[in-house]
Parts: C-alpha cells; sequence; structure tokens
C-alpha cells in the first residue's frame, strides 16, 4: 500500500494528500519507493515542490480529518 512510504517521509495533510519537508535525496527515495508499488498504466502518484523554502514562511488554515475518520486513501 503507498500509505506507509508516504507516512516515512511525510505527515497526512487531508483524506488523500500528505505534506512534508523533503531534500532531493528523500525526494527520489521516496519516488523510488513508490514506482515499485503503483500500477504505472493505471495509477498517478505526485510529488509537487513547493514554495516557500523556509518553513517559517508557510501558512496553513484549518485542519483536515482526524486519521481515523479515513476511510481509503489517494495519492
Amino acid at each position: 500500500m503507498l500509505i506507509e512510504p508516504c507516512r516515512s517521509f511525510a505527515w497526512r495533510a487531508q483524506e488523500s494528500v500528505f505534506e512534508g519537508w523533503l531534500d532531493a535525496r528523500q525526494r527520489q527515495s521516496l519516488l523510488a519507493r513508490l514506482a515499485v508499488l503503483i500500477d504505472a498504466g493505471a495509477d498517478r502518484v505526485a510529488l509537487y515542490v513547493l514554495a516557500p523554502v523556509e518553513r517559517d514562511e508557510l501558512v496553513s488554515l484549518g485542519r483536515g480529518l482526524p486519521p481515523e475518520d479515513f476511510r481509503h486513501a489517494l495519492l
């Protein structure tokens, strides 16, 4: 399942979204782990590198569902 590799590098922001601060090596490692788990002909995993580059610049409002309320996971 895709959840465990994602949890190794990030935390759940929403039911189908994980977020984390990964350096280039961590991103490549996560992508390599996910690549062997998906069906490349049917599945899609997207990893977006977003600004801000400094954690202090991050603005986040609200909060998502608690993990026990998740029915399934999509990336």
